[in-house]
C-alpha cells in the first residue's frame, strides 16, 4: 500500500496537482493528504528499518535544519524559515519512500518508468505546444519586453532564450518541481541511464 500511494505522491508531486485534479487540489491538498497517509503507513517498516540510522538519513536532516535555520538566521526571516522547510520536505519524503517501500528491483523499475512518463509527458506537450506556435507569444498579461527578459512564453512547457547569435531558443521546462530547464534537463539525466 506505500509503495502504490508513493508512485501516486510522485506522479502528483511531479506534474502538479493543479494540472492533474484542477480546483479539487486547491481545496482538498491532496499531495498532503497523500504524504501523511504514506508517513502513517511507513512508521512500523521505518522502526525496523535501518534507514532512519544510515549517514545519508542524517545528512538529509541536517539538511533540512540548514535550509530552515539559513532563512531564519540569514535573513532574519522566521517565516521564511518555516516556509522553505516545509518546501523540502517532499525531498525528504520521497528519500524514505524509496528506502522503505522500493525493496525489491522490480519496485524500482516501477519509479524509473514513472519518472520516464514524467519526462516524456513534459517533452511531448512541449513538443505540441511549439508544433502549434503556442510560444510565440508572451503569456497573458505579460508585456512583449517583460517577456523578452524574463523569458516566458504562452506554453508553461516552454522557455525562451536568446543564442549567442541572436536566435530565439525554446528549452523544455515541466510544473512544480522541475519548472526550470535546467532542473528539468537534471531528471533526465538522472532517469535516462536509469532506463
Amino acid at each position: 500500500m506505500g509503495f502504490v500511494l508513493g508512485i501516486l505522491y510522485f506522479v502528483i508531486y511531479y506534474l502538479t496537482p493543479s494540472y492533474l485534479l484542477g480546483a479539487i487540489a486547491e481545496e482538498t491538498r491532496i499531495q498532503v493528504v497523500i504524504a501523511v497517509l504514506i508517513i502513517l503507513i511507513s512508521i512500523l517498516p521505518l522502526l525496523r528499518s535501518f534507514t532512519v540510522k544510515t549517514p545519508q538519513a542524517l545528512a538529509l536532516f541536517g539538511l533540512g535544519l540548514a535550509v530552515m535555520l539559513s532563512l531564519f538566521f540569514g535573513m532574519h526571516w522566521i517565516s521564511g524559515g518555516i516556509a522553505a522547510f516545509l518546501s523540502f520536505i517532499p525531498n525528504a519524503l520521497a528519500y524514505f519512500i524509496i528506502c522503505l517501500h522500493c525493496t525489491t528491483k522490480r519496485r524500482i523499475q516501477v519509479v524509473v518508468m514513472m519518472m520516464m512518463f514524467v519526462c516524456l509527458f513534459v517533452a511531448v506537450h512541449g513538443y505540441m505546444d511549439l508544433r502549434n506556435g503556442v510560444a510565440d507569444g508572451p503569456p497573458p498579461g505579460v508585456g512583449i519586453d517583460e517577456a523578452i527578459r524574463s523569458g516566458a512564453t504562452a506554453s508553461p512547457y516552454l522557455t525562451r532564450q536568446m543564442n549567442q547569435t541572436g536566435e530565439w531558443i525554446y528549452r523544455l521546462q515541466g510544473l512544480g518541481e522541475v519548472n526550470d530547464a535546467n532542473d528539468y534537463g537534471q531528471l533526465l539525466v538522472t532517469v535516462i541511464p536509469l532506463s
